[in-house]
């Protein structure tokens, strides 16, 4: 103890096996990112819109996603 503070130690232990989410052919070539047809969009504009992060170019450069996009540059 230095100073009246503690010090503390964490121990993480590692997993043996990890459970993998994705399903094995996600970034593989069969995977793609298509446009939703406008007569989709146009029943409800909000559904197919992005709120704080864009995969692909079709949103790219809209204001509200910028904060996001500079995330993805790290």
């Amino acid at each position: 103890m230095a100073n009246g503070r503690r010090d503390v130690v964490i121990t993480i232990e590692a997993e043996e096996e990890t459970q993998w989410l994705l399903h094995p052919s996600a970034g593989n070539e069969s995977c793609c990112i298509f446009r939703v047809p406008q007569c989709l969009v146009e029943i409800n504009t909000k559904t197919y819109q992005p709120h704080i992060v864009s995969i692909g170019p079709y949103h790219s450069g809209k204001p509200h996603l910028q904060m996001m996009q500079q995330h993805k540059g790290r």
